[in-house]
């Protein structure tokens, strides 16, 4: 059932669509100055993923960097495999032969399979595998034209991802509710975090999954609520580790990080979240993550 989109949601929909078309008209732009072409078809979903979809693994600087080098070297591989260096594009042939139809399938499928054995996984990739094997962005002025629009592309779109709302990933309940992924807990989460106080202790999980260089900020955080803000309301890591070798995970891959931390009562909690000087710190954690996951805990009854 397709339900009415919220106000978060369209202003979260207008901001990310802004961001995309600057993005792709500031390549453009420069492409005019310097008289190169530089926007190309494959920039457009790349700027997607990067900001619609910036708080997944696709997005990821690295992934995307080596994901579109993996491209051009599949399509210059197929291009000279299939002795179609300085063949004529499919533009200006208006058609595709049959050896640039099965050169391009292989330019695809090698891009595919190397994204895929080392699990670098950008989608956008494969239209630059296209670009490539089928001459539209040929060895040349065309070529570098591509590369340096992407960069560019991947260079702008990263710094702008910043601006995007956090919430990544929709995830819908047995009652047909669609929620949101965020780092940072709502107004209503804190409410029904108050109202099942029981008054006891309670351990807090913590799930965390980093942005491009986010464990250095993350790192500063954690040293400053350790040595600040914990000990003022008698709170303490019980572990903290790194995600390891993942048996099961979702779609999203594996947490690069885990933690458990007690606190005397979930009021001590909330004392120390409310605290404006934390607040100010707690910024680095919210620049730091791509996802997380803050859950209260409780301990089982012992038969």
């Amino acid at each position: 059932m397709v339900t009415a989109p919220g106000a978060g949601r369209v202003a979260a929909a207008l901001r990310v669509s802004v961001l995309v078309g600057v993005s792709l008209a500031a390549v453009g732009v420069a492409g005019w100055l310097t008289h190169q072409m530089l926007l190309a078809t494959s920039l457009g979903p790349t700027a997607y993923v990067m900001l619609v979809r910036h708080s997944g693994l696709e997005a990821r600087v690295r992934n995307a960097v080596v994901g579109h080098a993996v491209a051009f070297t599949a399509g210059l591989v197929a291009l000279a495999v299939f002795g179609l260096w300085t063949h004529p594009s499919v533009v200006e042939l208006h058609r595709e032969s049959l050896t640039q139809s099965i050169a391009q399938g292989v330019a695809v499928g090698l891009t595919v399979l190397v994204l895929a054995l080392f699990d670098i996984h950008h989608a956008p990739a494969a239209a630059t595998a296209l670009l490539v094997s089928s001459g539209i962005s040929r060895p040349g002025p065309p070529l570098i034209g591509l590369v340096v629009g992407l960069a560019v592309t991947i260079l702008l779109t990263s710094a702008l991802s910043r601006y995007v709302p956090v919430p990544a990933r929709r995830l819908r309940s047995s009652d047909g509710q669609e929620h949101t992924m965020a780092v940072d807990p709502k107004r209503a989460d804190i409410e029904r975090f108050t109202s099942e106080d029981d008054g006891g202790p309670v351990v807090m999980l913590n799930l965390l999954r980093f942005a491009d260089g986010g464990r250095a900020d993350y790192d500063e955080y954690a040293r400053q609520v350790g040595a600040r803000f914990l000990p003022a309301v008698g709170g303490e890591v019980l572990y903290s580790g790194t995600g390891s070798t993942a048996l099961v995970s979702g779609e999203d891959g594996p947490w690069d990080a885990v933690l458990l931390v007690r606190y005397p009562s979930r009021a001590a909690f909330l004392t120390m979240v409310s605290d404006p000087e934390y607040r100010e710190v707690s910024r680095l954690r919210t620049k730091a993550l791509r996802s997380a996951v803050l859950q209260a805990t409780a301990p089982w009854r012992q038969v």
